[in-house]
């Protein structure tokens, strides 16, 4: 089981172990958790009292006695609700006292998947309703996000943001198109060998990004200029053109 999940939503180890405890053994009392988990009890109180302030265990009285049971898991994913409603609003803050042109051109640079999965994030926040994302692409991101793309293209699906993908002529590729082409909004192109791309690019909204897969490490360049971007767009019809489905 991945229990890093409890760790991103707040809970440190001696917390997810009680909770986990309580979810395979159900009611217990605090003595029972100690117990089962070489705790001194005072420690498993000051534990479950976290938790039940994070809603994740309640109690009972039987008889004069106080037994704690997880709630429903569910309740994990108020939590994350909960977080993201904060750090919405914290944005919507930050954007106030962030000043920014949105003609001007800048560049930013990320590194590594949580890179990726900020950009593609700022793909869809960025499109609008039925707007086009054109990639040159080499069909590694599945086996590096395996959780993140599906949620990704359920996502873009939904807000029809269409995308054009051209992949290198390899199996690796072939079987990536395999896949995308099942999708709604989804065309896919191939190159042959003879014009091989050593890096991908994303070209969405008034944005281009470069990303090179270095085998230590990725790293994206987003550039956000208009004249960039519309020309790449350019170039990416062009290579289009000289695909094959």
């Amino acid at each position: 089981m991945n229990t890093e999940i409890l760790r991103e939503l707040g809970l440190n180890d001696l917390e997810i172990r009680v909770y986990l405890e309580l979810t395979r053994s159900g009611d217990l009392l605090a003595s029972g958790i100690s117990s089962k988990l070489s705790l001194h009890r005072t420690t498993s109180y000051y534990i479950l009292e976290n938790l039940i302030r994070k809603g994740l265990v309640s109690y009972v009285i039987t008889s004069g006695k106080k037994y704690f049971h997880a709630t429903n898991p569910e309740n994990l994913i108020n939590i994350e609700n909960e977080r993201l409603a904060q750090l919405s609003a914290l944005a919507a803050e930050l954007k106030k006292l962030k000043s920014l042109d949105e003609q001007k051109t800048f560049v930013e640079v990320y590194e590594g998947t949580d890179g990726l999965k900020t950009i593609w994030e700022d793909a869809i926040r960025s499109s609008k309703k039925r707007d086009e994302l054109c990639i040159i692409g080499r069909g590694k991101a599945p086996k590096l996000l395996p959780y993140y793309m599906p949620n990704f293209h359920l996502r873009r699906i939904e807000k029809k943001i269409s995308i054009r993908i051209i992949y290198n002529d390899i199996p690796e590729s072939r079987e990536r198109g395999r896949e995308l082409k099942k999708m709604k909004f989804t065309t896919v192109r191939y190159l042959s060998r003879d014009h091989m791309m050593p890096m991908s690019a994303w070209i969405y909204a008034d944005k281009t990004v470069l990303i090179t897969w270095n085998e230590k490490n990725i790293t994206a360049i987003l550039m956000q200029d208009k004249a960039v971007n519309q020309s790449f767009k350019s170039q990416f019809d062009i290579i289009w053109m000289q695909g094959k489905g």
